[in-house]
């Protein structure tokens, strides 16, 4: 209870920054590579949860396969990835590795964040929630950028 109280600004931010990141390079990645405006919201909630990615995802008329394969991309890739991510920009902090790999990529993080440290663990679950909660508001907006 301490660090999430130590951290919350930290925290809000740091997911909150993630977010607004992951759907913004959506934007921009989707733009320059000439996908599809379909395919562009379906790879909008990559990063929550698949029960609530596929409530996004019908908001925002996506393909809800599309987004099933981009969840478990987003996924695997943070659970194999963040070890290396970490010891490659010398990410330390386990409020940090945490918040990083719950925002990024959910559940399959989560346990990865499970196995590094108790805090890590701890943060990424919470940074599921919050970014879950940031993306069903922010991806119907960044919908309709395109």
């Amino acid at each position: 209870v301490q660090v999430l109280k130590d951290n919350l600004w930290a925290i809000l931010t740091g997911v909150l920054s993630g977010c607004v990141t992951s759907v913004a390079g959506i934007l921009v990645l989707c733009k320059l590579a000439g996908i599809d405006e379909v395919l562009y919201r379906s790879l909008l909630p990559k990063s929550i949860t698949t029960a609530m990615a596929l409530g996004v995802a019908e908001k925002i008329g996506a393909l809800p396969a599309v987004t099933i394969i981009a969840i478990m991309v987003a996924g695997f890739t943070g659970a194999i990835l963040s070890p290396v991510m970490f010891k490659l920009f010398r990410i330390e902090e386990p409020v940090a590795q945490g918040l990083a790999i719950g925002t990024c990529s959910h559940a399959l993080g989560t346990s990865k964040a499970v196995e590094i440290g108790e805090i890590q663990g701890a943060m990424s679950g919470l940074a599921i929630v919050v970014a879950g909660v940031i993306t069903v508001v922010l991806a119907p907006v960044m919908a309709g950028a395109w």
